[in-house]
């Protein structure tokens, strides 16, 4: 029995084959992936500033999306999400507009980014968890919430490689405050479940639209003449 691969066919078949293969290949040779240096795929800090403000700018928008449908859903006019505490990263010292960012040193808000978004890897992983099961929770919450997840992971690679750019022997120790919200979480009582999914939703859009700022002046600063 002969394999598929070396079963005879037409040479109308052989040659629309090849034809169709010959131009994806031309397609993909003309769309590099990135700089060549030595041998190795080299990403400009350019480059990776530019990545970092399409993923902040997409998921400081799912984060505000997501809070409006939480609210909608649990909250709006219901009263029962008022007097909120503080954030779990609001120990962190974080600019909070533009004008804040501009006067803060470019490593300094690189590092800041870095320590915000290792600061909601276990909240947020809780928090899919959580809604995944939550009576009447909308699933485009969970799907834009497990899509943060996803992207901040990749932001966080992202950061450390300008870091290690703009640094000389710059050696990654994210500190980040930790997260004492998982027994409110987890609890029973569905208001305080609940109450517990706002704080987190109200502070994580919160948190990326700092975030999104930052790399806005970032990119501003260092690759638009400083013209913010």
């Amino acid at each position: 029995m002969q394999l598929a691969w070396t079963q005879p066919c037409s040479s109308g078949k052989l040659l629309l084959w090849l034809a169709s293969t010959l131009l994806l290949w031309e397609n993909v040779a003309s769309t590099p992936m990135c700089a060549m240096k030595k041998g190795h795929c080299f990403v400009t800090l350019a480059e990776l500033c530019d990545r970092a403000v399409n993923v902040t700018q997409h998921i400081s928008s799912q984060a505000a999306g997501m809070f409006s449908e939480f609210d909608a859903q649990y909250a709006h006019g219901r009263g029962r999400l008022g007097g909120l505490r503080m954030c779990h990263t609001s120990s962190l010292s974080t600019p909070e507009n533009k004008k804040q960012a501009l006067q803060t040193h470019p490593v300094d808000l690189l590092k800041l980014v870095a320590s915000l978004s290792r600061a909601w890897s276990n909240p947020l992983y809780h928090l899919v968890n959580k809604m995944s099961t939550m009576r009447g929770a909308p699933t485009s919450v969970v799907h834009k919430a497990r899509e943060i997840i996803e992207k901040i992971d990749g932001l966080l690679e992202g950061v450390h490689k300008m870091l290690y750019k703009v640094m000389s022997g710059y050696k990654q120790d994210d500190q980040y405050p930790a997260w004492f919200g998982l027994a409110d979480l987890l609890s029973p009582n569905e208001e305080k479940c609940i109450l517990a999914c706002y704080k987190l939703i109200r502070c994580l859009r919160r948190d990326l639209k700092y975030v999104d700022t930052y790399f806005k002046v970032l990119k501003c600063r260092m690759f638009q003449g400083n013209k913010c």
